[in-house]
């Protein structure tokens, strides 16, 4: 029997690399990790105020961007080699953007800056952790894919919205 979803936001909370193992290698975990993702992402919105137009937009703009982070992840990890096949890391990688969640807490003033920090350093964290965790590999190579993943998708994201 799986784990129930709120156990595992929980270890990705704490960053227990194990949760990503076991979520990669579940396809029965692709629903939590879709609305992991969502969930996240409209929390994250929540924080950016806005009124319902303002979290629309960032809603869309936060999902098209994990989105847009997954995909540059996989292809730079199919360039190096390395990979377990997209929904492996699909899964890893949306349990993983838990953090974004953090964003929620941008709506208490004078907090946004420092919020805005703890959510990329949680979520870039725990991204990387993933990504080592979802395609079995070591050393920097994970985090430079997280890194160079998110500066695509920013730059993608842009683009579109």
């Amino acid at each position: 029997m799986s784990e129930s979803l709120p156990d595992r936001i929980a270890r990705v909370a704490r960053l227990d690399g194990t949760v990503f193992e076991e979520v990669a290698r579940d396809p029965r975990a692709t629903g939590g990790a879709i609305a992991v993702l969502l969930l996240a992402n409209a929390l994250d919105a929540l924080g950016s105020g806005g009124g319902l137009e303002g979290w629309l937009l960032a809603l869309a703009r936060g999902a098209l961007r994990s989105v847009f982070w997954i995909g540059a992840v996989h292809l730079g990890a199919g360039l190096l080699g390395l990979g377990s096949g997209f929904a492996p890391l699909f899964r890893a990688l949306a349990f993983a953007s838990a953090p974004l969640a953090i964003g929620l807490l941008a709506a208490i003033p004078g907090l946004g800056g420092l919020v805005f920090i703890a959510k990329w350093a949680a979520t870039f964290a725990a991204w990387s952790i993933a990504s080592a965790r979802g395609l079995g590999a070591e050393g920097a190579t994970p985090a430079l894919l997280a890194a160079v993943g998110l500066g695509l998708a920013a730059i993608l994201t842009g683009i579109v919205l």
